[in-house]
């Protein structure tokens, strides 16, 4: 695969977020920062194969970064995106009703109000790549 973005992949010590992040290291050229909150579902040992160390969350792999952070922080988040200029962000942080219950504030907050939030907050980020005009290639397939 010829992909070599800048890749922000959130809930990345997650089971699906550390497949995605696994999968651009190996498998892509991507340079990717990693964002976990590293709660009851974050395994940092799930990005081990790929460079991480999970004790000190330092990385020995040039293309791969990690930030603690809770993505409802947007001091963090504002830092993520000014420091590290993403091409593309992977939203994958979630809160996972069956081991939590039914919290929908908690569920709102994270996958809904944040998702949007950084949108309106981000408009110097996603508004280059709009104008671009976004021709539809898939992540690998290039077409």
């Amino acid at each position: 695969m010829a992909y070599s973005k800048r890749c922000i992949v959130t809930g990345a010590a997650g089971f699906i977020g550390s497949a995605l992040a696994r999968l651009l290291l190996k498998e892509t050229e991507a340079t990717v920062l990693v964002v976990d909150k590293l709660t009851y579902a974050g395994v940092p040992e799930s990005l081990k194969e790929v460079g991480l160390d999970s004790e000190t969350l330092a990385s020995s792999n040039s293309r791969l970064s990690f930030m603690k952070a809770d993505i409802c922080d947007q001091e963090a988040m504002d830092c993520a995106f000014a420091e590290f200029r993403p091409d593309t962000i992977f939203h994958l942080a979630a809160k996972l009703m069956n081991e939590l219950g039914w919290r929908p504030r908690e569920n709102f907050e994270t996958g809904i109000r944040r998702t949007v939030q950084w949108y309106l907050d981000n408009e110097w980020w996603w508004k280059p790549i709009h104008e671009k005009k976004y021709s539809g290639q898939r992540l690998g397939t290039g077409k």
